[in-house]
């Protein structure tokens, strides 16, 4: 009787389970087909590509493996950003490349001589920025624009979401951070952040641009104008920070690599590369990869995909209604419905654009439509 008793007990108890691992517990070092320091990385279509010091060109499909790619030049390569052109590469005295693959490269002359230190893509534009507050645009990686900003700043990085592009850097002969937002490249509003010391890196995350850079400092800001006071994300210098699927990570000095729900709590990191510097980050494929120091790659465990649809956000621009997704919902498509109906549903027949924040399609203004995303 009593052990019928027992019997029962047990199976009345619920089942217990253990929690599940965190992805981002898990840092892989990737084989490197070079020891040159990588110093960005971005992914856009299919793959992921990594740039750095005499020209290092990098590609890889999955995060894992990775080939090395040509381009004739010894110039040290900054920054990368995909667009729907491809990609664009920027750098050492004006140094810019373009490609549709990761794979294929082609110079391009920008008419301007400037180190490039950060290139982003938004708005139907490639925006390339450096010191002296040098920005120039392409609609296309091949033909530049100059555009003016600020003589007195030292921008550092770049990057277009909720409308608006948003520099970080510093002030011309001090240290002092200072940011610049604008909606049309013509007028920008450039102010300190209250940051005493160098930003190197913007992100956008669940509302809020996010900056990082010297001593570890994080800022927060709605809109690229007013920014919060840092909170303290390393004891480290940041040089890069990127947003996934409901967090952010950040990258830097002597291994430095902290994550963060909300972006004001942070946790370290521990990982394989530690004291290598770590200089560029990138999401996509359902992992986070991390480039620096002598040709050091990091892949992070995937990340678990989510089955629910992203919240849409609609705005209105030059070119009619823009709606747009975050960038770590991958896979759905636009429908939209017959003005004044919630249904029928069609599929929006006009492109995707996917910047380094989110998709995006423009569609004409049309009153009474509804939009959803399909999985």
């Amino acid at each position: 009787m009593h052990a019928l008793r027992l019997l029962s007990l047990i199976l009345l108890l619920p089942a217990l389970h253990a929690p599940a691992a965190d992805p981002l517990d898990s840092w892989t070092p990737r084989s490197s087909p070079v020891t040159k320091e990588l110093r960005d990385v971005a992914r856009g279509g299919d793959s992921f590509v990594a740039v750095g010091r005499d020209g290092t060109l990098l590609a890889s499909a999955d995060g894992t493996t990775w080939t090395p790619h040509s381009l004739d030049t010894t110039d040290d390569f900054y920054a990368v950003a995909h667009g729907p052109n491809g990609f664009v590469a920027t750098g050492q005295g004006g140094l810019v490349a373009t490609s549709p693959d990761g794979r294929q490269w082609t110079r391009r002359n920008p008419r301007t001589t400037a180190h490039l230190y950060t290139v982003c893509h938004g708005g139907g534009l490639f925006l390339a920025a450096s010191a002296g507050g040098v920005v120039i645009t392409s609609a296309d990686g091949v033909e530049w624009t100059p555009r003016s900003s600020s003589p007195n700043a030292h921008w550092e990085g770049a990057l277009h979401a909720a409308g608006r592009h948003v520099l970080v850097g510093y002030a011309r002969g001090g240290t002092a951070a200072v940011a610049g937002t604008t909606t049309d490249l013509a007028q920008w509003d450039i102010a300190p952040t209250g940051y005493a010391m160098y930003l190197d890196s913007v992100t956008y995350f669940d509302g809020r641009f996010l900056a990082v850079g010297y001593a570890g400092g994080c800022q927060a800001s709605p809109d690229g104008r007013t920014w919060s006071p840092a909170v303290q994300a390393s004891t480290r210098w940041l040089h890069a920070i990127e947003a996934g699927p409901g967090v952010v990570v950040a990258a830097g000095e002597s291994g430095a690599l902290v994550t963060s729900p909300d972006g004001t709590t942070w946790k370290r990191r521990t990982h394989p590369a530690t004291g290598k510097v770590l200089w560029g980050l990138a999401f996509g494929a359902d992992t986070f990869v991390v480039v620096g120091e002598d040709g050091t790659i990091l892949q992070s465990a995937p990340l678990p995909s989510s089955n629910a649809s992203p919240a849409l956000r609609i705005r209105r621009e030059a070119g009619g209604l823009v709606v747009s997704w975050p960038k770590e919902a991958a896979g759905f498509a636009l429908e939209a419905s017959e003005p004044g109906l919630k249904g029928p549903w069609s599929p929006v027949q006009a492109p995707v654009v996917t910047t380094q924040t989110e998709h995006t399609v423009t569609v004409p203004v049309q009153a009474g439509r509804f939009f959803r995303l399909r999985g």
